[in-house]
């Protein structure tokens, strides 16, 4: 069953993810005619999205920007930019020329009701999109923008009676495709249990689905940031439980490499735990979520003794920036203040760590050097609320 609009309804009736910036003159202080930065922005029903050139932007508009749908999840390859439209059934690609993205290739309509989620990339030839609405991943080659195949999950659904699963996440490691599912029964009440379909890249063929009953439903709507690979080659998927909204445990479980199961020696919960520096010294669960390195995961954390009871979306400043030690299952308040879940982005920029926020000094991107640990605040202002952010 489709459940993927209940993140964002429930979150904020917007949306939720990453961010980024843009600029208005061209050449200031006599800077290079490059830009750096990728970033979309959401206002009312609409996210834009642009370049700019680093983040000495005092402030990002969108007068040049792409307009495209609010649900447009952005994905990178190469020199290339590719929007997922979840509401609409459409792809689009984008080539970096300088300052700005320009049209390259043809729009993609995907199959009706597709809901599409996250996408990865094979090669040239060879691209995947998790379709949540008709529980299928749809093989599309990103050079010709053709649709190759489709690759029916519905087997694989455990709800009585369900025929979807819902892929949501997705990550390749040696030719095999991990894609997440969420086996939720409805909105916010998911199945028992994390659930992985894997499928072999060469013959597109499933293999086989593993399952960890620790957590519960595993996988986040939209580029999230996760699933995700370290440096020694172990994958880590989130688990939401149902983002606060059911029964279910959270938690970050693991593949390690050269492992096509469960590392069943490994579990990073975020409900139940006891977290200094936050109101009841709790949260229930993390969104948006970046890896930087050595074992430190940025994210926000939902901090629900700061929400409404019942959640005011548009008001409650409850997502908290937090560093995770991964390794350690350790937490680290961030000295920045609390944003709404409509504003709530992160992304990497050199040491930086940028959280895209509607924090108390405003809307837009607040930073801190993950190298040194310095907290520099408000950097950019945004038109808009962020939503997606990279270095590109």
């Amino acid at each position: 069953m489709k459940t993927n609009e209940f993140l964002w309804v429930s979150l904020a009736g917007i949306a939720l993810i990453f961010s980024a910036c843009d600029k208005d003159d061209p050449n200031p202080n006599g800077r290079p005619d490059t830009t750096t930065c990728l970033h979309s922005v959401m206002i009312d029903d609409q996210s834009y999205i642009d370049l700019f050139e680093d983040l000495n932007v005092e402030k990002t508009t969108t007068a040049n920007a792409l307009v495209h749908d609010k649900l447009g999840y952005i994905f990178t390859y190469k020199d290339y930019v590719f929007v997922l439209e979840e509401t609409t059934d459409r792809l689009f690609k984008y080539k970096k020329n300088i300052k700005r993205l320009e049209k390259s290739g043809n729009t993609v309509l995907l199959p009706a009701k597709s809901a599409t989620n996250a996408m990865a990339f094979l090669n040239d030839h060879k691209g995947y999109i998790t379709a949540s609405g008709t529980g299928k991943v749809i093989v599309f080659n990103p050079s010709s923008m053709t649709i190759l195949k489709e690759i029916d999950l519905s087997r694989y659904a455990i709800g009585e009676g369900d025929n979807n699963p819902e892929p949501i996440g997705i990550i390749i490691r040696d030719n095999l495709l991990y894609v997440t599912l969420w086996q939720a029964k409805s909105l916010s009440n998911p199945n028992p249990g994390g659930h992985i379909v894997i499928i072999n890249t060469v013959t597109d063929e499933p293999v086989k689905m593993i399952s960890d009953y620790r957590a519960g439903m595993i996988g986040s709507g939209g580029p999230a940031g996760d699933p995700f690979i370290d440096e020694n080659g172990d994958i880590y998927f989130y688990c939401s439980g149902g983002f606060g909204y059911s029964s279910e445990n959270d938690g970050l479980l693991r593949v390690k490499k050269g492992e096509t199961e469960f590392d069943k020696s490994y579990y990073f919960p975020i409900k139940g735990q006891s977290i200094e520096g936050i109101a009841g010294n709790a949260a229930d669960y993390m969104y948006p979520k970046v890896y930087a390195g050595s074992g430190k995961l940025y994210t926000y954390l939902n901090v629900s003794a700061n929400a409404s009871n019942p959640p005011d979306y548009v008001n409650d400043k409850s997502m908290q920036p937090f560093e995770l030690d991964i390794y350690g299952k350790t937490f680290c308040k961030l000295d920045l203040p609390p944003t709404t879940g409509w504003s709530a982005c992160v992304g990497i920029y050199d040491n930086y760590i940028v959280f895209g926020m509607a924090g108390e000094q405003g809307i837009g991107y607040y930073l801190y050097d993950y190298k040194t640990g310095k907290v520099i605040g408000k950097k950019v202002s945004t038109q808009g609320s962020p939503f997606y952010f990279a270095k590109f």
